[in-house]
């Protein structure tokens, strides 16, 4: 046995890790190749007659802040085939999964995850607010002038609780983008008066003409540079 060498890419050392009131044991390989902050955590001293955390499940690395359903997620979408239950499957991850994925990503400078995230949640049908929204939190400037054109579009305008998500700078410009549609007075009904001050709803023919209606020049006029948001 003395004889025998360590694999350089088959032997791998776990790492035990504690995230609430649960115990993980995972490839420490993954988290150091794919995280600096993570690497830098390793290689901290440990005092002399002590156990280095994540070294066993009494000594585990504790992830505070992090919410155990996020840490799911994120080690779904890590290790895909313990996911899995054949190898013949596509990873499936619901939307708030792969948002989780993107935080935690973002949070620790797992730079491809990020990207995996980002693309998979480019496919999904995202409610534009919710897209404009993660588009500011973290820093996706592909997706703010869609998501701003699609909430342009939609027949209701902002509730309090979206201009409160956006934050109200961002909610009132939208306003402007919005209040900038033709008038209602082209198809008789006076509908987009009512729809702005009392909320009412649009008519069939307004609502489509809405949708189709071009919102890009307003939108770039009114917001300027994108990288002033994302």
């Amino acid at each position: 046995m003395t004889d025998c060498q360590r694999d350089r890419t088959f032997y791998l050392e776990n790492i035990f890790l504690r995230v609430e009131d649960t115990l993980y044991k995972v490839p420490k390989a993954h988290l150091e190749n794919g995280s600096e902050l993570f690497r830098q955590m390793f290689t901290l001293p440990v005092s002399e007659g002590c156990a280095a955390d994540g070294t066993s499940d009494g000594t585990p690395l504790y992830l505070e802040g992090v919410a155990k359903t996020d840490f799911a997620a994120f080690l779904k979408a890590m290790f895909p085939r313990y996911a899995l239950t054949s190898l013949e499957e596509d990873l499936f991850l619901a939307v708030d999964e792969w948002v989780a994925v993107l935080k935690l990503s973002e949070m620790w400078g797992f730079t491809d995850l990020r990207k995996v995230a980002i693309k998979r949640l480019s496919n999904m049908r995202l409610d534009p607010v919710f897209k404009v929204s993660l588009a500011m939190t973290y820093h996706i400037p592909r997706w703010f002038i869609p998501g701003l054109v699609g909430i342009a579009r939609r027949e209701s305008s902002l509730e309090p609780k979206e201009a409160e998500l956006l934050g109200w700078d961002c909610a009132l410009k939208i306003a402007e983008v919005r209040g900038s549609f033709p008038p209602a007075a082209r198809c008789g009904c006076r509908c987009n008066v009512g729809h702005l001050i009392l909320h009412r709803p649009l008519c069939p023919h307004h609502a489509v003409e809405r949708f189709r209606h071009d919102f890009m020049p307003k939108i770039l006029a009114v917001f300027g540079p994108v990288s002033a948001y994302v």
